[in-house]
């Protein structure tokens, strides 16, 4: 709904970022156009994200995306924009709006709880206990849907299906979450030169499992008046970049560092609740999202 709204928006947005990973790999075929590509991307899937949060409460939700890949794009012209700077797409989603889209969801979630019902021998006026898990099952939509097939159950939001059953088997054993909604999955930080090891080296400015909002100021050489910074992600233990897949670009930044004094330049990181990653400094704020893929 989201892409088909960008497009009659926008004709010249390339649909193409949100295919499958096999259309996606086969369509951008250069690291930089990969990397422009992702970032539109993870845009999309956050704001998707927001809205089904969001429209498990609130009746709508206002979304905004930036920046939009276009079609034909090249490592210089990357975005569409709109005279002043990349385009953005607004759009509003209702709970209307969502129901259209997850009806075939519920339609198939619904025929598997009438099929185990029906292979267990058991009536569905039977069942006791529905355990919801997941974020989908905030929706008051998912619920209500389940919950009329089994009329007699009591109904159950937890954290995790693991959570439940470790409870259920140990009830009094120690359990600890690892990661959670407010927790970053993987390291965040950025690609620096080291000269040390005279090669690529992934930086951490958060690690994995920080909580989120969170705050960090770095001071940077202050070498020239424009510093550019590529940010990335790190899935895995190495920082070392040549030849590592777990470490994925996210985007990149530039700091104008004209008037600033000194040999360093201070750096702001910061990752507010939405997981927008801000970087500050030299008095500019730039943001990228931040996106499990």
């Amino acid at each position: 709904m989201l892409a088909d709204r960008a497009k009659a928006d926008y004709p010249e947005f390339d649909v193409n970022c949100l295919g499958n990973e096999q259309t996606f790999k086969h369509h951008y075929r250069t690291s930089a156009l990969e990397e422009a590509a992702y970032n539109t991307r993870s845009r999309f899937k956050r704001q998707a994200e927001i809205a089904k949060i969001t429209l498990s409460q609130l009746p709508a939700v206002e979304l905004s995306i930036a920046p939009l890949i276009r079609v034909g794009a090249t490592p210089l012209e990357s975005y569409i924009t709109n005279g002043t700077g990349p385009a953005k797409f607004d759009s509003t989603l209702t709970q209307d709006d969502l129901a259209s889209v997850i009806e075939p969801f519920l339609t198939r979630a619904a025929r598997v709880v009438e099929t185990i019902c029906r292979r267990a021998n058991v009536q569905s006026e039977d069942i006791d206990t529905i355990l919801h898990v997941g974020r989908t099952s905030l929706l008051p939509i998912v619920r209500e849907r389940i919950n009329a097939i089994l009329p007699n159950a009591e109904e159950c939001v937890a954290l995790g299906a693991a959570f439940w059953g470790q409870i259920k088997d140990q009830p009094h054993s120690n359990f600890e979450f690892v990661g959670g909604a407010n927790q970053l999955l993987h390291d965040v930080g950025f690609i620096d030169f080291s000269t040390g090891a005279l090669r690529q080296m992934f930086v951490t400015v958060f690690p994995a499992q920080t909580e989120f909002p969170c705050e960090k100021t770095i001071e940077l050489p202050l070498t020239k008046d424009r510093i550019t910074m590529q940010l990335a992600e790190n899935r895995g233990t190495k920082s070392v970049i040549d030849g590592n897949t777990e470490i994925r670009r996210i985007g990149r930044v530039v700091i104008d560092a004209q008037g600033a004094d000194g040999q360093t330049i201070e750096v702001t990181f910061r990752i507010d609740e939405n997981r927008v990653l801000e970087i500050t400094a030299n008095g500019q704020t730039q943001n990228i999202e931040l996106v499990d893929e």
